[in-house]
């Protein structure tokens, strides 16, 4: 650990190759056109898992946790680095991130491990981005979902098809938006309009009065509750069937009137 030194927003890695891109998108396109540079949005656990490889780090968890608190330390401040560094180069002040953990997903990690040597952190990342829009994992959480509700100015949290809504539910209540995420086999490639409308009203039951989303992670989709998302007269040819699909649950909630979308 001793050895290691932040990294450097524009010359480690791969570093010199964004700015380059970046700085070529920003010459061709035209000038309404906003170019972004990325954000730093991976979780301290999944950096660390990277680094040390998953299995060693939780047998570091068990054997060696201070090397553990040393190792999320370290990315915690090479991350907060970067979106310093990033905010200057955009002119921006630091906003509110999106933290992305798909690492966390029980059994992977524990109820305590996360408690102990991940949620600390993610706290941190909160008070230095003065919130966490959303936080994001597509694995089971359900079982840490009281430790994620304790990072301050949290707006919303993902549930995957993974993790017990009806759990999930009850634990998140009204303190936060639930971004309900469907099964994409079950619930959307191989549904009938029939499945997709009783899913829809099955979780606007169990919803009752919430903050909610309705939708399906992969690129591109949309989600009910926040946007329409397509026309019934969408061109199919050349379309990913997956966003066809999703879609289709749109259309649904216009004839059916379940969620009253219009």
């Amino acid at each position: 650990m001793e050895s290691l030194k932040l990294p450097d927003f524009y010359h480690s890695g791969l570093a010199p190759v964004a700015h380059q891109m970046y700085s070529y998108l920003k010459e061709v396109v035209d000038d309404d056109f906003n170019v972004i540079f990325p954000e730093w949005d991976s979780g301290p656990f999944g950096i660390a898992s990277h680094v040390r490889g998953i299995i060693n780090l939780c047998i570091d968890m068990i054997e060696d946790p201070q090397f553990v608190h040393r190792l999320m330390e370290f990315v915690l401040e090479s991350k907060m680095e970067w979106s310093m560094k990033r905010a200057q180069l955009l002119g921006i002040p630091i906003k509110p991130c999106y933290l992305v953990n798909d690492d966390i997903n029980i059994p992977i990690i524990s109820p305590n491990a996360y408690k102990n040597f991940v949620l600390p952190y993610e706290k941190k990342i909160s008070k230095f981005h003065k919130g966490v829009d959303c936080w994001h994992s597509c694995g089971k959480i359900d079982p840490v979902l009281p430790c994620i509700k304790q990072i301050p100015n949290l707006k919303m949290i993902h549930v995957s098809h993974l993790t017990c809504l009806e759990k999930s539910v009850e634990i998140i209540g009204r303190d936060h938006i639930i971004e309900i995420v469907l099964d994409p086999i079950n619930d959307v490639e191989k549904a009938t309009p029939q499945q997709m409308e009783n899913k829809l009203r099955q979780i606007k039951s169990m919803c009752q009065g919430l903050h909610f989303t309705v939708g399906r992670c992969f690129p591109g989709g949309e989600l009910l509750g926040k946007r329409s998302g397509a026309d019934k007269n969408l061109d199919r040819q050349g379309t990913p069937s997956s966003f066809v699909e999703t879609s289709e649950y749109v259309n649904i909630d216009r004839e059916s009137n379940v969620y009253s979308l219009d």
